[in-house]
């Protein structure tokens, strides 16, 4: 069976976000869709993470969670999505780690550069990327970096307001830890397999969504092979 996977989600906690965006409804509405695998997004959020403790228990020691509180197949794994700013540069990254001790240690780390109360994905300012990458990979090392929506506008690393013209230059010495690049919603991977410099990173494709209607989610979408039932083995495959 093939495990089909939206790992950029956002909670009700988030700006411009559903309130119906739980991870019961969210459960719901992937089922609808087809997808066996979201990301929970928002982790940084407190409300939105004691949520996450209270309902969600990880299968086997492998990074993955099921949900407790409603009967579904839908699994997660814990993602969330962060913006920083360096003066005029601002980027989105998606941040995906294996467990919720990896996601207080850098809760810890974040809430000394932005108010992670104010918003499910996080403002840090005076945070450059190459910062962003050491400070997270300091407090988590199995921490996976992927730059958001790379083309959009705003907020994507290839976007015309981001202030960067490539991942190296945004990222510098620290693009070798970043693992792959999000196409997101305004671009597709036959479109960045185009740029040569995008060479070295996989293309992830998420939908983040707004609101948990099966419309809005899996939009975009990984696919996996059955056997990617870890964190890691779908870090591997990445």
């Amino acid at each position: 069976m093939v495990t089909y996977a939206d790992f950029h989600i956002h909670s009700k906690y988030a700006r411009a976000v559903s309130v119906n965006s739980t991870l019961e409804n969210l459960a719901k509405g992937a089922e609808t869709k087809g997808l066996n695998l979201l990301g929970t997004g928002d982790f940084t959020h407190p409300l939105w993470f004691k949520e996450i403790k209270e309902k969600l228990r990880q299968i086997d020691n492998s990074g993955i969670y099921e949900l407790t509180s409603v009967k579904t197949n839908t699994k997660f794994m814990l993602t969330t999505e962060v913006a920083t700013f360096d003066r005029f540069k601002r980027v989105h990254h998606v941040v995906h780690v294996p467990s919720m001790e990896h996601v207080q240690q850098l809760n810890d780390v974040y809430s000394k550069r932005g108010n992670l109360a104010a918003d499910g994905r996080p403002m840090l300012g005076k945070t450059s990327c190459v910062e962003f990458v050491e400070m997270t990979k300091q407090a988590c090392k199995e921490a996976e970096i992927v730059p958001a929506h790379a083309w959009t506008p705003w907020f994507g690393v290839l976007g015309d307001k981001s202030g960067y013209n490539s991942v190296q230059e945004a990222y510098g010495d620290k693009a070798l830890k970043v693992v792959a690049c999000e196409s997101g919603m305004s671009a597709d991977p036959s479109m960045m397999w185009r740029v040569s410099s995008l060479d070295s990173f996989a293309i992830m494709s998420n939908s983040d969504p707004h609101s948990p209607n099966p419309w809005r989610l899996g939009r975009e979408c990984n696919a996996f092979s059955d056997d990617c039932d870890s964190f890691a083995k779908i870090f591997d495959a990445v």
